[in-house]
């Protein structure tokens, strides 16, 4: 799309049916109250809330951050302000943006909360390559992207997220680098402020950031049934902390043969105990395709645990889950854990449409910047999307009538008993008129009381 935007099409564009999409929203989860609790904010110049709502529309106008100061692009009261004012925005070292999205998550999250039930509730935890391409970026490192099964120069970007099986919302994310780095510059900063915390977390080891983030989920409040993640972090120490934070655990697990369980007294790697146990005893899924096995195990640490072994037909192979869970049968293991591809078409829209890792900045509190306001363009897409298209909206709507429908129908089947019955007593015992009288005022006190129990409006009973 190229750009020859004039403030006339600007001033379209905030009364189009899109800009009261994203006032909506702003307003729904309240953005300006989450900014300042965040410190996001200015003590002079441009408002802190208007230059995140103009980056935060980039994207959608097919523009990158660089479109913002193109001619015509932002209103002409902004276009003095120059582009350093953005750039001074995004490198704030004082800015609290993994705080911003948590409580921009916690918001999102309540939004939903009458649309989904606990039990489909989990948390989803894994991490995706930001290729770069300057070596002279701030902490950039050589990272091993496990698409291409090679090293390449970018971050790691870890990501928390909580899903209903309808919508993923991210919770938390850091960016992670290696100690292969191209280049030793980190800017130095006082120790107490947000921006040199955040190059710490960078340098910390991925299952510590990332315990770190399951735990403040966890006293946060998130509800969830289970935490997911694949085998990169399937080791018995970390499912272990993961389930002392409060939260069970569905896992893939890598064959790996120093890993032992123990199984019946004895210890097992995982191959010997599917070769050995699991083998021999697989039986089929009732509603998914494929053969099973389970086995309960006990990890290194004294963690009780279930191993389901899955046995694909079609490609003749097999792969282990593991679930902290003892009650949940073999098949919910399994559906469980397929919950977990909620957070790849996030990383995809990400990358593809949010502009997530394609900023052009060294700063690595830009860079840090750029990946929050990603991450909240997509918890607006989220969130709007469900509450247009979502027919789980529908589902409960039509739940709630159902169940009035019920009461309606059930108050009528007693009225209609009695009143054959009555009816029936009638013509049995040839009653006179005076009695027949009586019968019908109390019939009549039957009605009010079924009415009143059960709410049933007879204004409705004829509407309906």
């Amino acid at each position: 799309m190229s750009h020859n935007i004039t403030d006339a099409l600007i001033n379209e564009f905030q009364f189009s049916k899109f800009s009261n999409r994203v006032k909506h929203f702003f307003k729904s989860v309240n953005v300006s109250t989450l900014s300042r609790k965040s410190n996001i904010k200015k003590e002079s110049g441009q408002s802190s809330m208007k230059i995140l709502y103009h980056i935060f529309l980039t994207p959608f106008f097919n523009e990158s951050l660089t479109g913002l100061w193109k001619n015509g692009f932002i209103p002409s009261e902004f276009q003095g302000s120059g582009k350093d004012t953005y750039y001074r925005f995004l490198a704030n070292h004082k800015f609290n943006w993994r705080k911003f999205i948590n409580l921009l998550a916690i918001n999102a999250i309540s939004l939903l909360d009458k649309f989904s039930l606990w039990h489909e509730r989990v948390l989803i935890l894994d991490d995706s390559t930001l290729p770069k391409r300057g070596r002279r970026i701030e902490l950039v490192s050589w990272v091993f992207d496990s698409v291409s099964k090679k090293s390449t120069l970018g971050f790691k970007k870890l990501v928390l997220g909580w899903s209903d099986g309808f919508s993923f919302i991210p919770f938390d994310f850091s960016l992670h680098v290696s100690s292969n780095r191209p280049n030793e510059y980190i800017k130095h900063l006082d120790k107490r402020t947000i921006g040199s915390k955040r190059r710490k977390e960078a340098l910390m080891k991925k299952p510590e950031l990332a315990l770190d983030m399951i735990r403040k989920a966890k006293i946060a409040g998130l509800d969830a049934s289970y935490v997911l993640f694949d085998s990169w972090f399937a080791f018995p120490k970390f499912i272990k902390d993961v389930f002392d934070s409060g939260y069970d655990v569905v896992c893939k697990l890598k064959n790996m043969p120093n890993i032992r369980f123990s199984y019946k007294g004895r210890q097992y790697n995982l191959d010997a105990l599917y070769r050995k146990f699991a083998k021999n005893n697989l039986k089929p899924l009732s509603h998914l395709p494929g053969k099973y096995s389970a086995l309960n195990i006990q990890t290194k640490e004294g963690l009780a645990a279930k191993i389901v072994f899955y046995f694909d037909n079609k490609s003749k192979s097999w792969s282990a889950f593991l679930c902290t869970d003892l009650e949940a049968t073999p098949e919910k293991v399994l559906k469980t854990y397929a919950k977990r591809w909620a957070i790849e078409p996030f990383f995809k829209e990400c990358k593809q449409n949010l502009y997530l890792g394609k900023e052009r900045c060294r700063n690595f509190d830009s860079i840090f910047a750029s990946a929050a306001i990603s991450i909240f363009r997509y918890i607006f897409v989220s969130i709007t999307t469900r509450f247009e298209s979502d027919p789980k909206t529908l589902g409960e709507l039509f739940k709630t009538v159902q169940l009035d429908m019920h009461k309606l129908s059930t108050s009528k089947i007693v009225l209609e008993i009695i009143s054959d019955e009555t009816n029936r007593m009638s013509r049995a015992l040839n009653l006179s008129e005076e009695t027949i009288s009586h019968m019908s005022i109390i019939m009549d006190s039957i009605s009010s009381f079924l009415s009143s129990m059960l709410k049933f409006d007879h204004t409705l009973e004829c509407e309906t």
